[in-house]
């Protein structure tokens, strides 16, 4: 079991700071990096670009460079992910992943994908890092373009994908009852990081984790984090209750 890190766009918006979040690897990196740590202190194993939006080479190479140099200084292994969100389609997409390999992540995270557009947008980017699919569900269980959790799985296995699971969307319970439903159709790792909501209106550490917990002790969860509205303490407790159930 590795675990993701939580929120960030969410994070600083409770701190104040109303616009696009990416930006603030220029305006402000030493928030960033406060994000980052607080995370890797959480127990994360693998932190996530500040890059979700952003298709601008000079933001994305700052989030890449903040992130490295977190995890660099970690007492343990950490793993950065580069972020690549929904908006990201075709050469765009590509260019984005080319810096983000260039600027030393260490491997790929599609997330909140609408559709399986993207991962085959991808193409030979694939070929150079371990890439991690992880799909947006509507509340009809599948991707919002209408496509299914079978055509899901089908795309990622034809990448070649390190893992594919689901994030956003719902909270924790609905998400695990879909995951047990994908885990059904692919033996790749499986991914989750659910939302816990938005600031203002979010599940405290246990409301958000426990539903999940039994994905990790039954082994069918690989990889767990957060989405919006979750923080430190999120994946602080998860890393504990993680650690409890392997003693």
């Amino acid at each position: 079991m590795i675990l993701l890190d939580g929120a960030i766009g969410t994070l600083v918006a409770s701190r104040g700071f109303a616009a696009p979040p990416d930006i603030l690897n220029l305006t402000d990196p030493g928030l960033v990096a406060s994000v980052h740590h607080g995370y890797i202190e959480a127990g994360a194993g693998i932190i996530t670009t500040n890059t979700f939006l952003t298709a601008d080479p000079a933001t994305i190479r700052a989030g890449v460079r903040i992130a490295r140099t977190e995890a660099d200084d970690a007492p343990t292994r950490i793993l950065v992910a580069g972020s690549i969100g929904p908006t990201a389609e075709g050469g765009t997409l590509r260019q984005k992943a080319r810096i983000l390999a260039d600027a030393g992540v260490d491997l790929l995270l599609l997330e909140t994908l609408t559709s399986t557009e993207p991962i085959r947008a991808l193409g030979a980017a694939s070929e150079r890092l371990p890439v991690m699919i992880s799909a947006t569900l509507g509340t009809d269980g599948r991707l919002p373009s209408g496509e299914s959790l079978e055509e899901l799985v089908a795309a990622a296995e034809e990448c070649g994908a390190w893992s594919v699971g689901l994030n956003c969307s719902y909270g924790p319970e609905e998400t695990a009852r879909y995951l047990r439903r994908l885990a059904a159709l692919t033996h790749l790792p499986l991914s989750c990081h659910p939302n816990a909501g938005m600031p203002g209106h979010t599940l405290g550490p246990a409301e958000f984790a426990d539903p999940l917990l039994p994905l990790v002790h039954d082994g069918t969860l690989s990889i767990l984090g957060g989405c919006c509205g979750t923080t430190p303490d999120h994946i602080k407790y998860l890393a504990e209750k993680i650690s409890n159930q392997s003693n």
